[in-house]
């Protein structure tokens, strides 16, 4: 058993794993001629094409510290889960860092 999730092509969407479950997904999509792909997070992210005024009025901080958050992850598209986000905090590898200017 399952859930299937329909997402219209060019709309956003995230997929979250539970703390005490493994998170299950297969994604497929079907692509147009010149459609373009728009990632959430990761190296290429939707926010990192914002312009300089864009940033700073949205986050509230200066563009070079928005930058600086954003450019922090090295994921492309797959980002750690709370199993590996909590087995880091309690080995103190915990990442602290500049994500914290948006807590």
């Amino acid at each position: 058993s399952g859930t299937v999730f329909i997402v219209p092509a060019g709309h956003p969407s995230v997929a979250v794993s539970s703390r005490d479950e493994n998170l299950e997904l297969l994604c497929f999509g079907i692509n147009a001629q010149n459609n373009q792909r728009t990632w959430l997070a990761g190296r290429n992210n939707v926010l990192k094409q914002m312009d300089r005024v864009t940033k700073e009025l949205s986050f509230d901080q200066p563009a070079r510290e928005v930058d600086e958050v954003l450019n922090a992850p090295r994921e492309e598209v797959f980002l750690e889960g709370p199993k590996e986000r909590e087995q880091e905090r309690e080995k103190g590898e915990g990442r602290d860092g500049p994500l914290e200017l948006f807590a």
